[in-house]
């Protein structure tokens, strides 16, 4: 069995300078604890069943590079990504991008 975690909120305290160095321990956690993998959502707001629409979202794919380079194994994905926020296009580059290896050879790793 594989056991993975969804991240679905960035309300950590309500101190919005939180979110880097909270996202990043849980990213660093869940990897070291043996989980297989690490969700985030690909929303430009909270969504209702979560919050507020006021509470932070990270864009996703930018929260995926952050937790990449926080992390050596777990597998990293969004839950969602709505291809109507972004061209087909962009949207494919920066999904290939943010494979392991891609981030990888971004950061020298």
């Amino acid at each position: 069995m594989r056991i993975g975690i969804q991240l679905p909120s960035f309300s950590y305290g309500g101190d919005t300078a939180e979110i880097g160095p909270t996202f990043g321990r849980l990213a660093r956690e869940a990897d070291q604890a043996g989980l297989d993998s690490l969700w985030v959502m690909d929303h430009f707001f909270q969504i209702r069943s979560v919050g507020s629409a006021e509470e932070p979202m990270p864009e996703g794919w930018s929260a995926l590079a952050f937790a990449a380079a926080q992390t050596r194994r777990i597998t990293l994905g969004t839950m969602v990504t709505g291809v109507h926020y972004r061209h087909p296009g962009v949207l494919v580059k920066t999904a290939s991008r943010h494979t392991r290896e891609g981030i990888s050879s971004c950061s020298g790793r």
